[in-house]
């Protein structure tokens, strides 16, 4: 259609820098049949791209780094009825660990369902009655 890129960003409501780095993202180099090659974009490639580099900007875990740890949390949490910041103060207070993970971070395995005999439900949960 030949429209200028910056007349599309626009058209479109993006800014003309996002344009380009969509374009970067879903473009693909093809060979054609008489074996010459041209570039052209796709969405769905661009897509794929975009959402692999979201995965991949985000910290690792550091739940290999602990698994020692980890299964401490568990016996004490799943056996003896722990909490999970009872097991991290114990941990840090009484330096068992070399790393032991914050009260967050537990919660957040658990959650993400990280850990390999404890669920969410497995928490004691107590609070107001509404």
């Amino acid at each position: 259609m030949k429209i200028p890129k910056a007349e599309i960003a626009r058209q479109v409501g993006i800014s003309r820098s996002t344009l380009y780095e969509e374009l970067k993202r879903g473009t693909v180099t093809q060979m054609k049949s008489d074996l010459t090659y041209c570039e052209k974009y796709f969405s769905d490639v661009g897509q794929r791209v975009y959402e692999n580099n979201r995965k991949n900007s985000r910290k690792p875990f550091k739940i290999s780094q602990v698994e020692d740890f980890m299964n401490f949390a568990e016996e004490k949490i799943l056996k003896e009825k722990w909490s999970p910041d009872s097991v991290c103060g114990y941990a840090i207070y009484n330096n068992l660990f070399d790393k032991p993970v914050c009260t967050k971070t537990l919660y957040n395995y658990v959650e993400l369902g990280l850990l390999k005999r404890m669920k969410n439900i497995d928490l004691k949960h107590i609070g107001k009655l509404i």
